[in-house]
């Protein structure tokens, strides 16, 4: 089923959501606070909270589930997004961390759909263009390998909110992903650091990585004329390198968040 088809994007009150399950920005105690958390835990009832003091609190990026109570979906799943501290702090990954961990709670709990708020985008600070990009990136993703849940609604906050999730989908709609196998003198440390920086300067996302062959490996996604950039670039190679031949091929995308070094394991 095509990822995109299974994601609505609303603006409204996440806790009048009839989703199977709702999911609640927390903080580390679970235990309640303001926003969305809050809002939550008042329309759920006061069941709610004593619940949550039995699940020892929640790691940022981590995910733990709970009855709804008074709420009409049936489960409240509860993740810790991280505050913002100016993008040093491996803020992008644990964003995605929540996304991803909730979403496989949904699963396990055989949820046919489920609605998220914006993790982090209140107090904790996190830009709103680069939170929704995260959301979708890792929503998209994991519905991509997994069949269920079916249905994922974003709730936003605001219709200037709505509009950046709104456009942010549309991007990501036109995002191609391709495959690249390069050949050569090309194993050096320099070449995956200057690919992994041209891929930056080209807003693509994926990963380079050293075969036991000698070759290169990466994987691609973005713009289809940046793609084409970034496949010309690859046969000039970087300083101290030697390309000999590139082969491409096209798949479906995956939606990687951000361009990683990645290592063969011995």
């Amino acid at each position: 089923m095509n990822p995109f088809s299974r994601i609505q994007i609303e603006t409204g009150d996440i806790t009048q959501s009839d989703c199977d399950a709702i999911v609640n920005a927390a903080n580390t105690s679970l235990l309640g606070g303001g926003g969305v958390d809050g809002a939550i835990h008042k329309a759920a009832g006061p069941e709610l909270l004593a619940y949550c003091k039995t699940l020892g609190g929640c790691k940022t990026g981590e995910a733990k589930s709970s009855p709804g109570y008074n709420l009409k979906a049936r489960h409240v799943i509860h993740t810790v997004g991280p505050v913002w501290k100016g993008g040093g702090s491996n803020e992008n990954f644990l964003l995605e961390s929540c996304y991803r961990n909730s979403l496989l709670a949904a699963k396990e709990l055989s949820v046919k759909s489920i609605a998220f708020p914006g993790i982090s985008t209140g107090a904790y600070g996190f830009p709103m263009e680069a939170a929704a990009s995260i959301a979708l990136k890792s929503t998209l993703r994991t519905l991509f390998f997994n069949e269920i849940p079916q249905k994922v609604v974003f709730f936003c906050f605001d219709d200037k909110a709505r509009e950046i999730y709104d456009i942010t989908l549309d991007k990501l709609k036109a995002i191609q992903r391709a495959v690249f196998s390069i050949h050569g003198k090309v194993q050096g440390v320099f070449f995956r650091k200057f690919t992994q920086e041209k891929a930056h300067q080209l807003n693509l996302s994926g990963y380079v990585m050293n075969q036991k062959d000698g070759s290169v490996f990466c994987e691609a996604e973005g713009a289809e004329p940046d793609l084409e950039k970034f496949y010309e670039w690859l046969h000039t190679g970087s300083p101290g390198s030697n390309v000999d031949h590139v082969t491409i091929d096209r798949e479906d995308p995956v939606f990687y968040n951000g361009f990683e070094i990645r290592f063969l394991s011995r």
